[in-house]
């Protein structure tokens, strides 16, 4: 008996990103439900990028069991746009979008006594 699968009907219903610090975000999603997969899943998709600059695209694949990713090395004070897609044998189904900004470094000045 053969199967064939598809990719994924919806997308996590619940995407956020917050920062973490200057050059860091975090993404969480709500897991897609299985039957929405409409095959074996293979996990998330998180496609990323400064807005307004497409072309600098980058992305990170998890495991469908997790639902958190660390985006690192971004830069500094800059919005990124973000889209997560649940990943099936099938191939990738439909994304959701969310932003949010990078920080700006901080510095903190310690006065010694003389």
């Amino acid at each position: 008996m053969c199967f064939i699968s598809s990719a994924p009907s919806r997308a996590p219903d619940l995407v956020t990103a917050y920062n973490t610090s200057s050059t860091s975000l975090v993404v969480k999603w709500s897991h897609v439900q299985r039957q929405y997969f409409q095959g074996k899943p293979i996990g998330y998709m998180i496609i990323y990028y400064p807005v307004g600059l497409q072309s600098d695209l980058n992305f990170v694949s998890v495991k469908d069991t997790t639902n958190t990713a660390t985006l690192t090395e971004l830069n500094v004070y800059t919005e990124y746009a973000i889209k997560v897609s649940a990943v099936s044998l099938g191939g990738m189904g439909p994304g959701k979008w969310t932003s949010a900004s990078t920080g700006a470094n901080t510095f903190r000045l310690i006065f010694l006594p003389c």
